[in-house]
């Protein structure tokens, strides 16, 4: 029989209409042909599926002749090409077959070791995580505590440079203090002159120590190169007491030492000099006191 005529079969066997002899040849070649199997499986899954939903109705006798006389016709068509046909049909079915072996997957229960391992597994995974969360914890809170110490050490150097300036201040005060009340302290007042009439001055030294505080105000500023000189004249020998320079403001401080030889002077005088200071006056003198 052709290929055709047991697809044919099937179908008639689905519906109750085989005798016996024909259901036990289809069976028979159901058990060797792969192709004629799987088309049987197929058409039996909704056929079945239709059986549990409808009642079973026996069909009329008109129905059976019916479908014979298609099939009839059906296989005359299809004769010429029928050999053909089937040759190429079964290799397909034999290279689809064993692809469907190649690709078949069986499926084992698992075992208690298996169960285990998934176990342990899963429980790394896990413990993994929480050790990634916990470790990226730990970084934020070292680059916030990172970033804060640099901020503390930030503010612990502006601290200590104002303790430094505290200080610093703290000791010219003292140093004033001493050689303002010092017993042979003295103090004079320099006025200024006529290149500088709005420039005034005290000074304070100590006669026996030779310390010496200045301070001036309304000075003009000094040209580039040039800086201010103090002088103590003493027998008409004008001695250096330093230079100093002014702010915009036109104020200076000088703090200094002078020699001994003019600790005995009896006028005092500011001139503009070389910023490098000179040994005798050479400028203009922008103050002066008056003689002791």
């Amino acid at each position: 029989m052709a290929h055709e005529d047991y697809i044919e079969r099937i179908i008639l066997d689905l519906l109750g209409e085989l005798d016996p002899a024909e259901r036990g040849e289809l069976e028979t070649h159901l058990a060797s042909c792969a192709a004629c199997s799987r088309e049987a499986k197929a058409w039996r899954n909704p056929v079945h599926a239709l059986a549990y939903t409808v009642a079973p109705i026996a069909p009329p006798a008109e129905v059976r002749a019916q479908l014979l006389k298609r099939v009839a016709v059906l296989k005359a068509e299809s004769s010429t090409t029928s050999s053909a046909k089937q040759a190429n049909e079964i290799s397909v079915d034999q290279e689809k077959s064993h692809q469907e072996k190649s690709n078949v997957v069986v499926l084992t229960p698992r075992s208690a070791k298996d169960e285990a391992v998934r176990f342990g597994r899963s429980s790394f995974f896990s413990a993994a995580i929480a050790a990634a969360l916990v470790i990226a914890a730990l970084i934020i809170s070292l680059i916030y505590l990172w970033s804060r110490n640099q901020a503390l050490q930030t503010e612990l150097a502006q601290t200590y440079g104002r303790l430094s300036q505290v200080q610093g201040e703290l000791e010219q005060a003292r140093d004033e203090k001493i050689i303002l009340t010092a017993a042979e302290s003295r103090i004079r007042v320099l006025e200024g002159t006529k290149v500088a009439p709005r420039a005034n001055a005290v000074l304070s030294y100590d006669r026996q120590t030779g310390r010496t505080l200045f301070y001036a105000s309304n000075l003009p500023q000094a040209p580039a190169g040039k800086a201010y000189q103090l002088w103590f004249i003493a027998d008409s020998k004008p001695i250096s007491a330093g230079v100093f320079s002014v702010d915009d403001a036109g104020r200076a401080t000088l703090r200094s030492q002078v020699p001994s030889s003019g600790l005995n002077a009896s006028l005092f005088a500011v001139t503009l000099e070389p910023a490098a200071g000179v040994s005798s006056p050479t400028g203009d003198k922008y103050l002066l006191s008056s003689a002791s």
